[in-house]
C-alpha cells in the first residue's frame, strides 16, 4: 500500500495504490496516483501526479505530471516533466534513466540521451538537442513566431532566412548568401556597426 515501507520519512502525502510504497527516509514528497514514486526510497521534495510518473525515481526536487512522466528516471534532480510519457525515453527510444536540471513539456517529449543536463524540449514529440539547449517544436512544425522584442547575445540561423518588418540588427552582422538565398526586407544598421 501507500508508504508501506516508510520508517523516518516525514511530511509525505501518498494517495493511490503503491504510491511512495518503498519510501523509507524521503521527506516532503507528494504522490497522487497509482504507482507514483513507487521505487523512491530516500529522495525528497518530489511531486508526482498521474499513473506511474517518477515510478523508478530517486533523487530530489522532481515533478512528474502525466501518465508515465519521467517513469524510468532512476537518478537525477531538479527535473520537471509535464505530459504523458514526457521525459520517459531518450531520442533513440530507450528508457531515460539519468538526467538533471531539465524540463520536458508536452506528451512524448524525449531527452537527447542519458545524462543530459539543462535540456528543455517543448511540444508534443519534441526531442532534446543535448545539454544546455532548448528545442521549441517537433519535426512537423514549419514556422515559429516570436512576438515582441527578442534579445540574444548570439544568433545562428540555418536554412533560408527572411528578415521582415523593420528588423534591427545590432553588433557585427555577417550576411552570406546561403543555398536557397537570403531575403531581407527593411533593415536598420545602427551607427557604429559594420555590415560585412
Amino acid at each position: 500500500g501507500s508508504l508501506g515501507n516508510n520508517s523516518t520519512g516525514n511530511a509525505n502525502t501518498a494517495v493511490g495504490d503503491a504510491a511512495l510504497m518503498r519510501n523509507t527516509i524521503g521527506y516532503h514528497n507528494s504522490s497522487f496516483g497509482t504507482d507514483t514514486l513507487q521505487f523512491n526510497t530516500t529522495g525528497s521534495w518530489n511531486s508526482a501526479i498521474g499513473t506511474y510518473p517518477l515510478y523508478a525515481k530517486t533523487g530530489g526536487s522532481n515533478v512528474g505530471a502525466g501518465s508515465q512522466a519521467l517513469m524510468w528516471k532512476a537518478a537525477g534532480s531538479n527535473n520537471t516533466a509535464v505530459g504523458t510519457y514526457a521525459g520517459t525515453f531518450q531520442a533513440n527510444g530507450t528508457n531515460l534513466t539519468m538526467v538533471n536540471n531539465s524540463t520536458y513539456i508536452g506528451a512524448s517529449t524525449r531527452a537527447s540521451a542519458n545524462s543530459a543536463i539543462n535540456e528543455t524540449p517543448i511540444r508534443t514529440g519534441a526531442i532534446g538537442a543535448g545539454s544546455n539547449t532548448t528545442v521549441i517544436g517537433n519535426s512537423s512544425v514549419t514556422h515559429t513566431y516570436l512576438k515582441g522584442e527578442t534579445n540574444t547575445p548570439s544568433l545562428r540561423v540555418a536554412g533560408n532566412t527572411v528578415l521582415e518588418g523593420g528588423t534591427v540588427l545590432e553588433g557585427q552582422v555577417t550576411m552570406a548568401e546561403a543555398q536557397g538565398g537570403t531575403s531581407m526586407g527593411d533593415y536598420q544598421l545602427l551607427p557604429g556597426h559594420v555590415l560585412v
